[in-house]
């Protein structure tokens, strides 16, 4: 079984003040059945913040063969799609674990 971290720093918290965890139960053009991206979890940091999901499984062994900044935009695109009336920059930075 893979479990990796994929952590997405902003430079501002664009999700709000006192928001610990975002839940998504779905975007438009994903299946039903098939939702990689179903949480984030925030983690505060001095300046802006960051969100973190775990991912696990065939879609984890995927992510590990992408370049990090593919997995940012892929991410970051989920986000956007849950997110359509909210306007929020790239994120600064992104890291991936690679557990196994």
């Amino acid at each position: 079984a893979v479990m990796n971290k994929v952590q997405l720093r902003f430079e501002e918290s664009w999700w709000g003040e006192g928001v610990r965890t975002i839940f998504i139960s779905g975007v438009p053009n994903t299946s039903a059945s098939l939702h990689p991206w179903p949480y984030f979890m925030v983690e505060p940091c001095a300046h802006g913040g960051t969100l973190v999901c775990l991912t696990t499984g065939a879609f984890a062994v995927r992510l590990e063969a992408l370049p990090l900044d593919q997995v940012s935009a892929e991410a970051t695109d989920v986000l956007r799609r849950a997110f359509p009336e909210r306007d929020f920059p790239d994120p600064v930075a992104c890291h991936m674990t690679r557990w196994c």
